[in-house]
């Protein structure tokens, strides 16, 4: 009978709910030099310094407020740069925010993500590890051509997959300058890159 008893205890204690759970709160970071290594992308890093960090346990999201621009690092080579105000970096470390600007150093290519000047936007840019960017409105400006439209897919070098809705495109009359290791090298452009 008292084998019964404390048979019988242990399995009321072993069901009994748990009161002392400790609810997580944000963490909050200041000043970091912050690397992403995406488990989608593996070859990929990226490389940011924000002036502050904010992980919400719940959510598995974190809310980066940038200082100057990051970077896209493929095997060494540093193929992108991005600059935003603030990132949110969900938990597959794909990256959301209104706008950013992205710098794909291979062809010294300018692309404006979010939405048209004096615009607003409740559909945030997207830069998925798997597939690349997505946005409401772009603007591409290479050394020769600007393109503007709505809708925007594409993958990380704008090359492999591409598609925009309501494109216009212009070509630029002076575009003569040529792109040596992500600068703009001779001639005239109206890309804003600093050229040699």
């Amino acid at each position: 009978m008292a084998l019964g008893a404390l048979l019988l205890i242990g399995v009321a204690v072993s069901v009994w709910p748990v009161q002392n759970q400790v609810a997580l709160s944000n963490v909050r970071l200041e000043g970091v030099k912050l690397e992403l290594y995406p488990a989608a992308d593996p070859d990929a890093q990226w490389k940011f310094s924000a002036s502050s960090v904010i992980y919400n346990p719940d959510t598995r999201e974190s809310q980066v407020t940038l200082e100057g621009t990051g970077q896209r690092i493929v095997k060494g080579v540093t193929d992108l740069e991005l600059s935003a105000r603030e990132l949110t970096i969900d938990g597959n470390d794909n990256l959301r925010t209104q706008t950013a600007v992205v710098y794909v150093r291979k062809d010294c290519t300018k692309v404006k993500l979010g939405y048209a000047e004096g615009g607003t936007n409740s559909v945030p840019v997207v830069i998925d590890q798997n597939s690349g960017y997505r946005a409401p409105y772009a603007e591409v400006v290479a050394p020769d051509f600007k393109l503007t439209g709505t809708n925007l897919e594409a993958s990380f070098d704008l090359k492999e997959r591409f598609t925009m809705e309501k494109q216009e495109l212009r070509l630029l009359e002076n575009g003569t300058a040529s792109c040596d290791d992500g600068v703009l090298v001779g001639g005239e452009t109206s890309n804003p890159r600093e050229t040699k």
